[in-house]
């Protein structure tokens, strides 16, 4: 059987290998550890972004009810259907999707309170909703306008674009989209 020749690391040597050794675990943890902090303060940070823009929204909406006044109140109850029941909306947005050939179901998450009744009483939330369909430019910014002009209060969050082909300009194209939008509701606790 042969014998490795294994060099020998002179006594000299020794100290400054394990110091440098020891040095590189030490800022590979530490490295590791700003990088895990790092990511903390970002989540924070954008957690904090998104409760001061729905602060601001919810007071931009208790705002703009104030300003309605009572001479409106039946036109606002109206356009504010009960959280146990937004059949009227469903049927008024299903003659729109109607007219873009789009027949589907959108998806309602729960509805969430807003904390202040405010001064009529009316205890309101907002349930946010999903449409996914398949269809062309033309039709989108059609959609997209009728559902802005709905008497009920639904504004647009936002919408994505999965761009498709065009077979004849990017005006005909089919695309996949997502409208996500909110609809608010009374709510009934």
């Amino acid at each position: 059987m042969q014998k490795l020749n294994i060099p020998k690391i002179p006594r000299y040597a020794i100290k400054p290998l394990i110091a440098l050794i020891v040095s590189g675990i030490v800022i590979g943890i530490s490295g590791w550890q700003i990088n895990k902090i790092s990511a903390d303060i970002q989540s924070q940070k954008t957690n904090q972004e998104i409760q001061i823009s729905r602060a601001e929204n919810e007071q931009e909406h208790r705002d703009a009810l104030a300003k309605i006044g009572e001479e409106n109140y039946a036109k606002l109850e109206d356009s504010v259907p009960s959280s146990e029941n937004i059949l009227d909306f469903l049927v008024v947005l299903d003659s729109i999707t109607r007219k873009y050939g789009i027949i589907q179901t959108p998806r309602f998450s729960q509805p969430i309170p807003l904390d202040d009744p405010g001064e009529s009483g009316v205890r309101l939330a907002y349930t946010e909703y999903a449409l996914n369909e398949t269809m062309n430019i033309t039709s989108l910014t059609s959609l997209l306008k009728e559902i802005e002009e709905l008497q009920f209060f639904s504004p647009i969050l936002s919408f994505s674009i999965s761009s498709g082909e065009a077979f004849g300009g990017w005006a005909s194209a089919l695309s996949q989209t997502t409208v996500r939008a909110r609809l608010y509701v009374k709510d009934i606790r």
